[in-house]
């Protein structure tokens, strides 16, 4: 059987395709991957708060946050702020907020800290 130019050039894409495939395969296994799930991000041990009442809370105060695309980037800022004692954190993907409830007054910068180590950022607002 005899390959046309037309038909090399065809398989050649193909291949390519196929190795960029594997290697983003090989990412996500390793836990090289990303955000949705991806690698070490959707096999994450969550951080539940210390104290799950809602009503042991006296402070709350809403931060907007931009930079969640998925339910696992929302719940990588809420694992963010239940790391800080005393607090316990909310994220909404649909509606971009952060809901934080303390047990004592609320440092916004440090609330703030958390959510950029995260990878995420706070939006200031006026």
């Amino acid at each position: 059987m005899e390959m046309t130019p037309g038909t090399l050039a065809v398989l050649a894409i193909l291949a390519v395709m196929l190795v960029f495939a594997m290697r983003s395969a090989v990412r996500l296994w390793t836990g090289q991957g990303g955000c949705h799930g991806g690698g070490a991000a959707g096999r994450r041990r969550r951080t539940a708060p210390a104290d799950p009442n809602k009503d042991h809370y006296a402070y709350s105060q809403t931060f907007k946050v931009s930079g969640m695309t998925c339910q696992n980037c929302a719940n990588a800022v809420e694992d963010a702020v239940n790391r800080l004692e005393g607090h316990l954190g909310e994220a909404s993907l649909q509606h971009g907020r952060l809901l934080v409830l303390a047990k004592a007054p609320i440092d916004p910068a440090a609330i703030e800290r958390q959510v950029v180590d995260a990878g995420y950022y706070v939006v200031k607002t006026r």
